[in-house]
């Protein structure tokens, strides 16, 4: 994940679960998981946890306060291709 921030568009932007300097460009979160390309990226609503799916059909979480940590669920079925966050605390992936 980079950052998206244009200093000479955007306005200065508040410090983020993932970062306090986010110059354009800056990297925020690398994972080191291997699974294939990524199908689907969602933020929760606070921005706390970012989720993805990927090739390999596995649903990935990192958390940023958790030094963002990855939990990641391997399941049996077909590539889930999207997924998003119902709270806090609950994701959907399809």
């Amino acid at each position: 994940v980079f950052s998206g921030y244009v200093k000479e568009i955007d306005d200065k932007p508040s410090p983020t679960h993932w970062g306090t300097k986010i110059p354009f460009g800056e990297l925020l979160f690398q994972s080191g998981e291997k699974g294939g390309w990524v199908h689907g990226v969602a933020f929760s609503p606070s921005g706390r946890y970012l989720a993805w799916v990927d090739h390999n059909s596995c649903v990935s979480v990192a958390d940023s306060a958790e030094d963002k940590a990855v939990t990641r669920l391997s399941t049996e079925y077909l590539p889930f291709l999207s997924l998003l966050f119902v709270n806090e605390c609950q994701l959907l992936a399809a």
